[in-house]
């Protein structure tokens, strides 16, 4: 019954329907929030990033900024 049920369920391939993120634009929004400069990696090609946010309301107070990449072979690296 569960092998039925994992073949019947339909899924979608979210990494090819995921647009890319622009995250140096999202950086440069950030840069005037933040005391040290947000890096922003030039990317090799084909790869994307899938997300990016700079993050500062955390519990712990202490501010990240955070990208998301996608490789050609569709792996996942993140990067805070």
């Amino acid at each position: 019954l569960v092998a039925v049920i994992v073949l019947v369920v339909p899924r979608g391939n979210p990494v090819a329907s995921t647009p890319p993120v622009d995250y140096a634009s999202i950086a440069q929004q950030g840069q005037g929030s933040e005391p040290d400069a947000l890096l922003v990696p030039k990317l090799p090609s084909g790869w994307k990033s899938n997300n990016a946010e700079l993050r500062t309301k955390t519990p712990d107070k202490v501010d990240s900024w955070y990208i998301g990449f996608v490789t050609p072979k569709t792996q996942f690296i993140g990067i805070t």
